[in-house]
């Protein structure tokens, strides 16, 4: 599920792209950096927290996201049945892969968020939009979906499109911004599962999904999701 955050362009210079959000003062002692999986999965850093501290750490971090101007977006796919008719991991005829399957949604709502209330589109603007992505082996598929983005013709936004900047979320090569894109993405998963849809696609959704529905955070109702 590729997440993206949209920040309003003339915040993000006035703070320096500050959206380092999870520092010490929001992570437990013992934690590094946040990884969901490994959070709502009690794994890694995670292995010795109990659910409860847990979920409240998850309310807590939402919050940071809350009380910021920060829009989340999210590509959501039934993987099972993408997967029935495009078996291979990577390189697919249809779409590619499941995380290039879902990415160019995402960078067209991000794309048009970048419009201020009250302006047309479509409509030329200075600014471009830059991504940030974790680096793994969908990366190159993740490159050619933005460049084929990027050269489309017909998509009048593709203009507002940026540089694409791969990294880690720890180590020398660390965004920190991928700790927030994390949490975002179990939230996606959490407001997706809650949607109306949710009994007929049940048995479709990813084991992840399944464990994210287990928490009971009381901030979801909060997050807006465009999927």
């Amino acid at each position: 599920m590729p997440c993206l955050l949209s920040a309003d362009s003339r915040e993000e210079k006035k703070n320096g792209l500050r959206l380092n959000l999870f520092g010490s003062t929001a992570l437990p002692e013992c934690i590094d950096y946040f990884h969901a999986t490994d959070c709502f999965g009690r794994r890694g850093q995670f292995a010795n927290i109990g659910m409860p501290d847990r979920i409240a750490l998850l309310d807590r971090l939402t919050d940071f996201v809350l009380d910021r101007n920060i829009r989340l977006v999210a590509g959501v796919m039934d993987v099972p049945a993408y997967e029935a008719i495009s078996p291979k991991l990577l390189e697919n005829e249809f779409l590619g892969n499941k995380y290039a399957g879902t990415f160019g949604a995402p960078v067209e709502y991000a794309c048009q968020l970048m419009n201020k209330p009250g302006e047309p589109m479509p409509h030329e603007i200075d600014d471009l939009c830059a991504f940030f992505i974790e680096e793994n082996e969908y990366t190159p598929s993740a490159f050619r979906m933005l460049d084929n983005i990027r050269n489309d013709e017909i998509l009048w936004w593709r203009k507002r499109i940026g540089s694409m900047t791969p990294g880690t979320k720890s180590g020398p090569r660390a965004i920190p911004l991928l700790q927030v894109g994390d949490l975002g993405a179990f939230l996606a998963a959490k407001k997706w599962l809650k949607l109306p849809t949710e009994k007929s696609h049940g048995r479709n959704i990813t084991r992840s999904s399944k464990r994210a529905s287990e928490f009971s955070t009381s901030r979801i109702s909060m997050i807006e999701v465009l999927s």
